[in-house]
């Protein structure tokens, strides 16, 4: 067995002594709620602009679909026998993520060699173990999660055995404590399988978690190997915060990390003076982490079981303590990323790390690092380094240089992750149809320049700023959107609920501002009501009204991932789609959107006011 490590492996060197002792046993027990590296001011900082700039780099930008296209056609022109077997799923996943089918002719060709891997019920890798396994599955369950289940049962049951007893991953016959890096892909490839319906206990998660969280050092960084002296990178903390992610989503599904999604937990309390705001508000704020923390340390205690374990799983397990250590991992990671912050001169494989970099700011709902927009500069770089042949020079090889790089101007990740509310796009009016943003004081002009000093601001009551938004200038309705949103976020549901004709009228309005701000606020009257107007906004011309009214069916319904649709129409589209395809897109996204929200009408709404036009409509269809 070779000493050092293969294809995927980091550096080696080491680099001097480090917070954890040579030969120790690893401490397996979660660690303290108050970690000393932790900074209260830089977390507060990545909250407080993590949710995105307005106008940031999207992966639909013309010049990044074009590097795409031209990345997806060197990978598909090259032959299997120009190619390492071990490279086969990972770049099927690339071309999957690029906007190629599984019926193109040589993705085909990849599915089919990843796919004879498995006899007889047990999968054989070729020659990288557990990196080649987890691309094998992240490929597959990319391609058909049905049609290949069998094959990624087998694939986890392979991960699963490998899985040291202390929690992590490491090349077979090899002793070192842990491999940060391999680790990352058994729990990629554990990722995928669950994806696709294959069941993991519940203990293979908590294991790997309590393993990631004893091998955080002092400073927040992770090493490639824990238990040496090697030095913390940008490659393998991005690789070990981005595990923790991976684990939290497993055993806490539908609750977000309270950095860029839905809060964890419950607010704080707030003082007396402050009113009740709704939890279900739409709209993220700033959080106080050591409060917050403190209320993690508490509700740990009682942490029971989560509700995908249907019970087949007898394994007692202990997750007391599991959330706050994770949550607190998590944030050591990006505080330690945030003070180091590089795109172009990494530690670390550079490409590698840009890819589990995209990975963690999706699984952190984090569209910034703080002040950095990092997949602006991320983007920026790769299309200045791109070669004319289509690929990117590599540490290893130019074809997994060249699908790391796809999987991070694609923004593979963001595409299978799914946060506890609607996606918002922070820090704009006018940010791409995804939603009003949270932080309305950081708004975009109405020329879509954006604005270096916020908007005024407006202190009157919620029936004077609604009659002034019907009167409002457009230079005015910024100031007046932000108004009407803190006020009916801080103030009295009464109060909102008597202006509901208003807002009704409101919602008609020829601006599509004012109609947007409309839906917005009647999807917090928790009055059903209002629901008919919804539906009607949700055939809006304009598709920002309705991206609002969609959401604010969710508020009122309660149901914070709507009716199985995706967020955005886009979010079916691969990066090379024509904009003649996004419309198609569009199209048919809000036909169905329009449809199953009248059908959940339907069957709720109460019995006197059935048998109208609604249901006439509804029952032709």
């Amino acid at each position: 067995m070779p000493t050092e490590p293969l294809l995927w492996s980091v550096g080696r060197c080491r680099l001097g002594p480090l917070g954890m002792q040579t030969g120790k046993p690893m401490r397996r027990e979660w660690r303290s709620v108050r970690r000393g590296f932790i900074s209260g001011a830089v977390v507060c900082a990545l909250i407080a602009v993590g949710t995105g700039p307005a106008n940031a780099a999207s992966p639909d930008d013309p010049p990044i679909r074009a590097a795409v296209e031209r990345a997806v056609r060197y990978l598909t022109s090259q032959s299997l026998e120009q190619m390492q077997s071990d490279h086969y799923g990972l770049v099927a996943y690339a071309c999957l993520k690029g906007g190629r089918t599984p019926k193109d002719p040589f993705v085909a060709k990849l599915l089919d060699a990843i796919a004879k891997r498995v006899n007889g019920g047990k999968y054989h890798p070729t020659l990288h173990f557990y990196y080649e396994a987890a691309c094998d599955a992240m490929a597959l369950e990319a391609a058909d999660p049905v049609k290949y289940k069998p094959h990624l049962q087998a694939i986890a049951d392979y991960l699963m055995e490998a899985q040291r007893q202390g929690g992590q991953w490491d090349y077979p016959g090899q002793e070192n404590g842990g491999d940060t890096s391999i680790t990352q892909y058994g729990l990629l490839g554990l990722w995928a399988c669950a994806r696709a319906g294959v069941k993991i206990p519940q203990e293979v998660w908590v294991k790997a978690a309590q393993w990631q969280a004893a091998s955080q050092k002092r400073d927040g960084g992770f090493a490639y190997h824990p238990r040496t002296d090697q030095a913390t990178t940008h490659s393998m903390t991005t690789a070990g915060t981005g595990n923790l992610c991976i684990v939290f989503h497993q055993l806490f599904p539908g609750q977000g990390l309270g950095l860029g999604g839905k809060s964890e937990t419950k607010k704080p309390a707030k003082p007396k003076q402050e009113k009740q705001k709704d939890p279900f508000g739409g709209r993220l704020k700033k959080m106080d982490f050591d409060r917050q923390i403190e209320k993690l340390a508490k509700q740990a205690e009682t942490v029971q079981k989560p509700a995908q374990d249907d019970g087949d799983d007898k394994t007692p397990v202990n997750l007391r303590g599991a959330r706050t250590a994770i949550l607190n991992g998590v944030r050591g990671g990006l505080t330690w990323l945030l003070r180091r912050y590089t795109i172009a001169q990494p530690s670390g494989w550079k490409l590698y790390y840009l890819y589990a970099l995209e990975r963690l700011m999706a699984l952190t709902n984090l569209k910034t690092l703080g002040p950095h927009d990092w997949y602006a500069d991320g983007s920026q770089y790769l299309l200045t380094s791109q070669k004319p042949d289509g690929s990117w020079e590599g540490t290893y090889t130019q074809q997994s240089a060249t699908a790391f790089a796809v999987l991070f101007l694609t923004r593979a990740t963001s595409k299978i992750v799914k946060h506890a509310e609607p996606e918002q796009l922070g820090a704009g009016l006018l940010a791409g149809g995804r939603g009003l943003p949270s932080d309305l004081s950081k708004a975009i002009g109405a020329d879509g320049s954006i604005r270096k000093d916020p908007p005024k601001k407006i202190d009157d009551p919620l029936d004077k700023l609604l009659e002034g938004l019907a009167s409002a200038d457009l230079d005015d309705i910024e100031a007046t959107q932000q108004a009407i949103v803190r006020t009916v976020q801080l103030g009295n549901r009464e109060e909102l609920i008597g202006q509901k004709e208003l807002l009704k009228q409101l919602a008609e309005d020829p601006r599509v501002e004012v109609r947007r701000t409309a839906v917005w606020a009647l999807g917090r009257c928790e009055d059903l009501s209002v629901v008919p107007v919804l539906l009607k906004a949700l055939e809006d011309p304009d598709l920002d009204v309705v991206v609002e009214a969609r959401n604010a069916l969710c508020v009122l319904a309660r149901r914070p991932r709507g009716l199985g649709l995706p967020d955005h129409p886009d979010d079916t589209l691969p990066p090379t789609a024509t904009q003649a395809e996004r419309e198609q897109a569009r199209k048919k996204w809000q036909a169905e959107l329009v449809k199953r929200w009248r059908e959940w009408y339907l069957r709720i709404r109460p019995y006197d006011e059935r048998d109208d036009v609604l249901e006439l409509t509804v029952r032709k269809r």
